[in-house]
């Protein structure tokens, strides 16, 4: 038992990294890198809070698809990074790195202008784009958007990460 919860903190440790390269929290990062003895003698509040991001399907879903890693899709910028998907949606993690609030969205016509394009798909992406919206660590259904992802408030250090899936 011990060894295959260390192995699922592990991965949900490199869910996290694969698609923004960073995890929820930094205490996830942190659990993903002990030992399985140490793992087991996590507190009630760590269990239930690495329960919250081991079991989460959304984000495993992403991690386990076959299409390569998410990266930037400004150069020289960590805030906002994608994923296209093997299904034509799309992953994006939206990180604020600082200590305060900040308001973080993305035009569609970004996906489409990433160089070089992660896949031939990435050009269709533009300001008339439909796409469903997925909240991923909520587990709801954000509307459909069209052309962009609306700039929204993300905490300090937060990570708010959604699917677009095309209309």
């Amino acid at each position: 038992m011990g060894a295959c919860l260390a192995q699922a903190v592990h991965q949900v440790g490199y869910a996290a990294s694969t698609l923004c390269g960073r995890s929820k929290t930094s205490h996830s990062t942190t659990i993903a890198a002990r030992s399985c003895a140490e793992a087991l003698c996590a507190t009630v509040w760590q269990v239930s809070h690495h329960g919250e991001v081991l079991f989460n399907t959304d984000m495993l879903a992403i991690n386990q698809d076959v299409t390569p890693q998410g990266r930037p899709v400004v150069a020289n910028s960590s805030t906002v990074w994608a994923r296209f998907l093997s299904d034509g949606s799309v992953a994006v993690a939206l990180y604020n790195e600082n200590d305060s609030a900040a308001s973080i969205g993305l035009d569609f016509a970004a996906l489409g202008a990433m160089t070089p394009a992660p896949v031939e798909s990435a050009a269709t992406w533009g300001p008339t784009t439909k796409a469903a919206m997925r909240d991923l660590w909520t587990h709801t259904a954000n509307g459909t958007v069209t052309g962009k992802i609306p700039a929204m408030t993300v905490l300090p250090h937060q990570t708010i990460v959604v699917r677009l899936t095309k209309q």
